[in-house]
């Protein structure tokens, strides 16, 4: 066998089977090596919308390798570049006109399984209201979500302030308390005495009137 007549079949190829592939033949000859590389060409699905912005987004989705995009007019652009989980690739980009007469931009995708480069266009006259009617209303949002937040805490503050009122007690000075506790403890200990005269004189009397029986 010839190296020459050697051959690799992948069937059911994926973007993932990409490489480079080493074929090793050895017989009474000698040892053969033979490199090729494996580039799987999966042609990508294009959109061209309007994002949430109201901005021309052209996307080149799923294809190998990743497409080059370009557009017509000239103008801003930015393009970004994403691997897929299958190591396909997904590019995206955006276009904003640096000129008030643009009406219309068409996206031109060219890739290897294009015969040509695919071309299609969108209409930008209604992208610049779009864009000014959403950020009005963002900013409407953020000034209501700012007032209910104000006005959130300001209730909570009186709240907290008004417990803290209830919570808290005056002190009273140290030297009346002390005076109160003084006298707290002077009418305890005439009590207690009072009442142990009372029992030593019930018990006196009681004597007596034992002596005094025939």
């Amino acid at each position: 066998m010839r190296p020459e007549n050697t051959s690799l079949r992948i069937e059911n190829t994926a973007v993932t089977d990409q490489g480079t592939y080493t074929c090793e033949i050895a017989n009474s000859l000698g040892t053969f090596f033979t490199s090729v590389l494996l580039e799987v060409l999966v042609e990508p699905s294009v959109t061209l919308e309007l994002n949430k912005l109201g901005v021309p987004e052209c996307r080149a989705h799923g294809g190998n390798p990743a497409a080059n995009i370009s557009w017509i007019p000239e103008g801003s652009i930015s393009t970004n570049r994403a691997m897929e989980p299958d190591r396909s690739w997904t590019v995206s980009s955006t276009y904003t006109a640096t000129s008030s007469n643009v009406t219309q931009v068409t996206c031109i995708v060219s890739h290897p399984t294009f015969p040509q480069p695919h071309s299609s266009s969108i209409s930008t006259a209604g992208s610049g209201r779009i864009l000014w009617v959403r950020v009005t209303v963002s900013i409407i949002v953020v000034i209501m979500g700012l007032f209910l937040i104000v006005m959130l805490f300001s209730s909570y503050g009186q709240s907290w302030a008004q417990g803290c009122l209830r919570e808290v007690k005056m002190p009273e000075p140290q030297g009346e308390e002390k005076e109160e506790d003084e006298d707290e403890e002077e009418a305890e200990w005439s009590h207690t005495q009072v009442a142990a005269k009372l029992k030593a004189l019930e018990q006196r009397v009681s004597a007596l009137e034992k002596q005094n029986q025939p």
